[in-house]
């Protein structure tokens, strides 16, 4: 099992509070990849925070359920639970224009893995963004080539986001298990 912590970072020209369209229906495109015989998935994939699977030959459920084609093991990926921003209507943290000006990487999600991994993220479907000065919403955005362009009339500024980059880092499990903790304790009780 391995959580990773999908990473966001652009330029945003006159913008901020950048944020996918529909927080639970976005659908968060990847390339996957089989953590037993490390093939890579041909195809993109989508993983959606609304959407459950039932897991083969188990009663729990995951937002992503895939059968290896090569070697026929069972993967899955789940969201896991985060705190929401504050100021958000969304369930996932926004990019800000603070962080865009100190070029900053913000998390957007973080998504347990069983028998796959994540390699590469696409910003794929719709957005929203806010004019910085005019507060003027701009809803339903795409990207076309990883960037966005339009005018602001409010403030009769030019918009964009730019140079969008996605880092998918491992987040470090700070939780020992109890067959760890009884290991240890052995090792300490006996050897020292």
């Amino acid at each position: 099992m391995v959580k990773l912590d999908l990473k966001f970072k652009a330029e945003l020209s006159n913008l901020t509070d950048l944020r996918p369209n529909q927080p639970d229906d976005y659908q968060f495109f990847f390339k996957i990849k089989c953590s037993s015989c490390h093939e890579v998935h041909q195809s993109w994939v989508d993983i959606c925070r609304s959407k459950e699977y039932q897991l083969p030959r188990s009663r729990g459920v995951a937002n992503f359920v895939w059968k290896c084609q090569f070697c026929k093991r069972d993967a899955s990926a789940s969201f896991v639970d985060q705190i929401q921003n504050s100021k958000s209507k969304s369930s996932y943290p926004m990019y800000t224009d603070s962080d865009s000006s100190n070029q900053s990487f913000v998390s957007i999600c973080t998504i347990e893995c069983r028998g796959c991994e994540l390699i590469e993220f696409e910003p794929r479907g719709l957005w929203d963004c806010t004019g910085s000065d005019s507060k003027t919403e701009f809803k339903e955005i795409e990207f076309e080539d990883g960037e966005w362009h339009d005018y602001d009339e409010k403030s009769g500024l030019p918009v964009s986001v730019t140079n969008i980059e996605v880092n998918l880092t491992i987040k470090l499990i700070r939780t020992l298990s109890f067959h760890t903790l009884f290991f240890f304790f052995f090792l300490t009780t006996f050897f020292l």
